[in-house]
C-alpha cells in the first residue's frame, strides 16, 4: 500500500458514516459536570475596511456537546457598532460555542470557543467580507466522482470542495441565466437530488442546475454534492465539465460493480477497505483548466447485486430511499476526502519518493491512529485527549510527506 492510500485512510476514516467518531457516547466522569451560565461576547468586524460592522445583523449563538449533538442555539441581534452579547448561556465543560452572524445574505462563523473550569464570560469576534459577483478567484479544490449500484442502473454522486482565493465573498447574480456558477448534468440524469439543509439552495435548468449558495473566502469554504442516475449499457461514457478550474479530481468506485474504468489521464490509485466494511476502488485525475471536459469509457456488464458501501437500517426500504442512502454514503466519504487537505493535493501527481522506513514509520503511525479510535469508540480517552492526541500523530505523518 502507498503512503498516498495510507494517509488517505488516515484522514477518510473519521468521515464515514458507519461508526463517526465523533457520534460515539463518551462515558460520563464519576463526578457531576460542572455547569453554570455565562456571557458570550465579542464584535463582528468586516475584514474589507478592517474595522466593526457599523450595523445591526442578525447572530445567532450554538453549542455543541461531545456528541456533537447541538445543545445551544440562542438568537440575538448586534449593537450598531459590531458588538455583541449573549447572556444566561449555559455554559459547561467540553461544550464548544460559535457565533453565527448573517451579512449581505451570507451565514459567517466564528472560531469555537469553549469554557474552562469556573469561567462564565467567553470572548470571540466574527469576521465578515463584502460580496462580489466577480467569480475569477473561485476554484474547485477537489472534485470528487463516486459510483455504485443502484436501482435502475449506475448511481453517481459529484462532490465538489469550493475555494474562494479573493477577498470578498462571492454572490451568484440574482437573474439564473447570468450566474457563473452553472454545474451541467446528463441529459438522461435520473432521480437528481442535493445533500444540503436547504432544498431552496440549488435552481434546477435544463442542462444542470446553480448553486446560489455564496462562497465566502477560504479554502474549501464550500461544498457541493449532487446524485444522480444513469441508465447503464456497456460501453456508455460519461462526461463532466465543470465551470471553473480543478485542481484534483478522484474517482471513486465501489467494488464489485463488474465494470472497469477507461480515460486519459486517469491513474489507479489501488483499493480501500472501509472502516465499516466495504471496498472502494481509487482513482485519481490531473487538474482541469476551466472549460475542459472529464471523459471515462465504462467497460463490462453492471452488477446490480454488488455489495452496498451504505447498508439500509430496514428492509423495508424502498429503492428510491435505498439509493439515497448508498449516494450519501459514498458522498460522506467524498467529503471525508476534504479532510486530506489542501497540502496533499498540491503535489503533483507520481512525485513521491519516499524511502521504505518512511512507509514503515507512516504505517505505525495508521496503527496508533487506529487504536486510538477504537479506545475513543469504547470511551476511554476524553474527546479533548481524543482530539489532541489524533491531531498530533496526522502531523507526525503529513510531515513524513
Amino acid at each position: 500500500m502507498s503512503k498516498t492510500i495510507q494517509l488517505l485512510l488516515l484522514f477518510i476514516l473519521p468521515f464515514t458514516i458507519f461508526t463517526p467518531a465523533f457520534a460515539q457516547t463518551v462515558e460520563p466522569d464519576d463526578q457531576e459536570p460542572e455547569n453554570l451560565l455565562g456571557e458570550v461576547s465579542g464584535t463582528i468586524m468586516n475584514k474589507n475596511l478592517d474595522s466593526p460592522v457599523a450595523e445591526s445583523l442578525d447572530i445567532m449563538l450554538h453549542g455543541w456537546g461531545q456528541t456533537s449533538e447541538q445543545q445551544v442555539m440562542l438568537h440575538g441581534q448586534s449593537e450598531n457598532d459590531g458588538t455583541f452579547l449573549f447572556t444566561d448561556v449555559e455554559f459547561e465543560i467540553g461544550y464548544s460555542y460559535v457565533v453565527m452572524a448573517t451579512f449581505e445574505d451570507a451565514a459567517y462563523y466564528s472560531d469555537p470557543v469553549s469554557p474552562t473550569p469556573g469561567e462564565s464570560l467567553l470572548s470571540v469576534d466574527v469576521a465578515v467580507y463584502e460580496s462580489t459577483t466577480e467569480p475569477s478567484n473561485l476554484r474547485i479544490e477537489q472534485m470528487h466522482i463516486l459510483l455504485y449500484a443502484a436501482q435502475g442502473g449506475l448511481g453517481i454522486s459529484e462532490v465538489y470542495i469550493l475555494s474562494n482565493l479573493g477577498d470578498k465573498t462571492f454572490a451568484n447574480a440574482d437573474d439564473v441565466a447570468n450566474k457563473a456558477l452553472q454545474f451541467s448534468l446528463p441529459t438522461n440524469a435520473a432521480n437528481v437530488s442535493f445533500e444540503s439543509n436547504t432544498q431552496e439552495r440549488f435552481t434546477r435548468i435544463p442542462d444542470g442546475f446553480v448553486d446560489t449558495a455564496p462562497i465566502i473566502p477560504g479554502i474549501g469554504s464550500n461544498q457541493i454534492a449532487v446524485s444522480y442516475i444513469l441508465e447503464y449499457s456497456d460501453g456508455m461514457s460519461y462526461s463532466v465539465t465543470p465551470p471553473i478550474e480543478v485542481l484534483k479530481v478522484n474517482v471513486i468506485v465501489e467494488e464489485g460493480l463488474g465494470i472497469s474504468l477507461q480515460g486519459d489521464r486517469l491513474v489507479s490509485d489501488g483499493s480501500m477497505e472501509l472502516q465499516g466494511g466495504g471496498l472502494v476502488s481509487l482513482y485519481s485525475h490531473e487538474g482541469l483548466a476551466s472549460g475542459d471536459s472529464l471523459t471515462m469509457n465504462f467497460v463490462g456488464e453492471l452488477q446490480r447485486a454488488a455489495q452496498a458501501i451504505m447498508p439500509t437500517t430496514s428492509e423495508a426500504v424502498t429503492s428510491q430511499e435505498n439509493n439515497k442512502g448508498i449516494a450519501f454514503g459514498l458522498t460522506a466519504v467524498g467529503l471525508g476526502l476534504v479532510g486530506f487537505g489542501y497540502w496533499w493535493l498540491k503535489r503533483p501527481l507520481g512525485t513521491h519518493n519516499g524511502s521504505d522506513e518512511e512507509e514503515a514509520i507512516v504505517a505505525e503511525i495508521i496503527t496508533e491512529i487506529a487504536d486510538l479510535d477504537e479506545s475513543h469508540n469504547r470511551g476511554e480517552i476524553s474527546q479533548a485527549d481524543y482530539s489532541r492526541y489524533r491531531k498530533r500523530l496526522i502531523e507526525e505523518a503529513k510531515h513524513l510527506m
